[in-house]
């Protein structure tokens, strides 16, 4: 009679049987571990715990094992020691189901294979599973038997909020060779925790499209691995290292210098990022993986890939472009264009850039200050002189509108007149006048007698006065009778001598501060037009209006004074004929609003138009510019008729004795 073994296993064991004699059973040949009772050797089914085993001790020897334990918050991943050969183009054996891996004869039955397995085992269990089948790998395994893991590989994957899990994948075909390329998406994997449903659905090797949100997950090591991406808003700060820790995602960003003139300038900087979870991916693939835990974080990698050199290729452009006074002074439009360049790199990546911020600039030469007090006062001063322009503009168009109002009231009495000699006769308005200036006049309100007993009490020059329009109607200003002779040439000779006193005096010292503009027109209608024209123009040149003489009509002449806006900013006379000259050139015309004044003095030829020194003759559509000196201006003193009558004539024979073109 066979002695019996007595096998009692406590609830942490369980017993693993090696049968001594028999004959392998067919199902077992090639394999180590027996499936069938009969084979001699190493049994597939072990002894359960908690209980009482009692085996023929002649056939079977047994020994006792603790039961696997995964520690809570960790997974266990398992190497198959036995069963069929593994495949040549996977790492990973094949899915078969075996409660576990606690049931061996199942596993070697349905097919299962030799080497890493794709499932895992939950943390915070054990496991009654037969060791001599079966590798189980924990974070309680020695180093040396781990197969290259580590306690973090072993570890439940975590997924905090404001984090995003980007899932490289071991196994399978490759997505794609192009930079970015990412893995497909395929159902029914549970988050990549079943490898074999990811890998059968035709799943890809690679970063994958889909990521994970936050929660725990039990993936295996050898299937794929998770980088977590921070999806949260990120604060990037450029200042001294010894201000942060070296942990931080920004901590190879130091302070920012840069030589701007020859001086070196210190600042600090913040930039305000968020990498949205559907751009983690293509973040990861195109920086690269932590392989390591030496490696930097793909995030930190991007950060000096792409953000740092964005930031130091701006500052090292725009230190290059700009002068140190305007750089330290102008921080604002300097962060703007940073914002701007910081934007379109991350775009490409995209990547949200949320807000830019510079600090104070810090030069490191002193004398630095002393530029920017001065530059300071220099930009005040320059406030104030803007200022009083600007008030000096004002008055001018304060001027300009009281001559214009002035102008069109003179011109209104003259029709009003007109209107009334035409309706009621020229008699009637001469009595009418008459009848008023007695009543100014202070004399008793009765006289009797004759014209002399009038004349006793009114003084004499407003008696004649008086008789005067009375005979002959109203006083009408002089007004030239021909070419020669008369108030306008007598006018335009006494306005070209002063003219030639000017130039006289001018000569060899600063440009005048004040100038004569002479303006003779063929028709007087057309005065208001060109006064308005030639006001603009000479106010566009630095030049505003400060006074005019009374204008004589038949033909219509005026003399403007014209004084410099800002000194040494006011056009010059050589400024002024250039300006001139290319408004008459029909090929290439001037500013507009020298074309305006030649376009207008067209339609009232002859025209002459005299400012400075420079003359504008215009006759039957043709124009002549010419600065004269002070011998040509003699010569037009002399004979001053024939340039109110033969403009472009005269302005030709002054070019032809001074040798001039143009």
């Amino acid at each position: 009679m066979m002695s019996g073994l007595v096998v009692k296993l406590s609830k942490g064991e369980i017993g693993i049987v090696r049968r001594r004699v028999g004959r392998i059973h067919p199902e077992d040949e090639g394999r180590e571990i027996r499936v069938q009772e009969t084979s001699p050797g190493v049994q597939a089914a072990v002894l359960q715990s908690d209980r009482i085993h009692v085996l023929p001790g002649v056939l079977y020897e047994v020994t006792v094992v603790r039961r696997t334990e995964v520690p809570l918050g960790t997974i266990g991943v398992v190497v198959a020691r036995d069963g069929a050969p593994p495949s040549p183009v996977r790492n990973l054996a094949p899915h078969v189901e075996c409660r576990d891996f606690q049931d061996g004869v199942a596993f070697l039955r349905n097919g299962g294979t030799r080497g890493r397995q794709p499932g895992v085992l939950r943390g915070g269990a054990s496991y009654a599973i037969n060791t001599e089948l079966f590798e189980v790998i924990t974070v309680n395994t020695p180093v040396e038997g781990r197969h290259g893991l580590t306690d973090d590989d072993l570890r439940e994957i975590t997924i905090p909020e404001g984090t995003t899990g980007v899932v490289v994948v071991r196994e399978g075909e490759p997505a794609g060779e192009e930079e970015g390329a990412l893995g497909r998406r395929v159902p029914g994997h549970a988050s990549f925790q079943l490898p074999t449903v990811f890998l059968d659905g035709g799943g890809q090797r690679g970063v994958q499209e889909e990521t994970l949100g936050g929660g725990d997950y039990r993936i295996n090591p050898w299937f794929a691995r998770v980088v977590q991406i921070p999806t949260r808003v990120l604060v990037l700060d450029w200042k001294r290292p010894e201000q942060k820790r070296p942990t931080n995602l920004d901590s190879s960003l130091d302070q920012i210098r840069i030589n701007v003139e020859g001086y070196w300038v210190r600042f600090d900087m913040s930039q305000t990022i968020q990498i949205p979870a559907r751009a983690a991916p293509v973040l990861v693939s195109r920086v690269g993986e932590q392989k390591t835990a030496q490696d930097d974080p793909p995030v930190r990698r991007f950060i000096d890939k792409v953000l740092a050199q964005t930031v130091e290729s701006y500052f090292q452009r725009a230190a290059a472009g700009r002068l140190t006074l305007d750089f330290l002074d102008s921080p604002e439009p300097i962060r703007l264009e940073l914002a701007g360049q910081v934007r379109e790199a991350l775009g490409d990546w995209q990547v949200t850039a949320i807000s830019t911020t510079i600090g104070e600039f810090e030069p490191e030469d002193t004398t630095i200050h002393e530029l920017r007090k001065a530059n300071v006062e220099a930009r005040t001063r320059k406030q104030r002189l803007r200022h009083e322009n600007e008030n000096a503009d004002i008055e001018e168009e304060i001027n300009r509108k009281r001559i214009r109002t002035e102008r069109e009231r003179r011109r209104l009495e003259a029709v009003i007149l007109e209107e009334q000699v035409r309706l009621l006769g020229a008699d009637h308005v001469a009595m009418e006048r008459f009848m008023s200036h007695l009543k100014e006049i202070g004399v008793p309100t009765y006289v009797g007698g004759n014209a002399e007993g009038i004349l006793q009490y009114m003084p004499l020059q407003v008696a004649q006065e008086v008789i005067s329009t009375a005979l002959n109607g109203p006083r009408r200003p002089e007004i030239a009778r021909g070419p020669s002779g008369g108030r306008v040439e007598a006018e335009l000779k006494r306005a070209l001598t002063d003219q030639r006193s000017a130039l006289l005096a001018d000569m060899g010292g600063e440009p005048p501060l004040e100038q004569r503009v002479i303006l003779c027109l063929g028709r007087e209608d057309d005065h208001a037009d060109v006064r308005d024209a030639l006001d603009r123009f000479v106010r566009s040149c630095g030049w505003t209006v400060a006074g005019e003489s009374e204008p004589v009509t038949d033909p219509w002449f005026q003399t403007v004074t014209i004084r410099a806006a800002d000194a040494g900013r006011a056009a010059t006379s050589e400024e002024l004929e250039a300006e001139l000259r290319r408004a008459t050139d029909r090929e290439a015309p001037g500013s507009d609003l020298a074309a305006e004044l030649v376009e207008v003095l067209e339609g009232t030829t002859p025209a002459v138009l005299l400012v400075g020194p420079v003359l504008l003759a215009a006759a039957g559509g043709e124009h002549a510019v010419l600065r004269l000196g002070h011998r040509q201006l003699s010569h037009l003193i002399r004979r001053p008729g024939r340039l109110l009558t033969e403009p472009l004539a005269v302005v030709a024979e002054l070019r032809a004795s001074s040798g001039g073109a143009g």
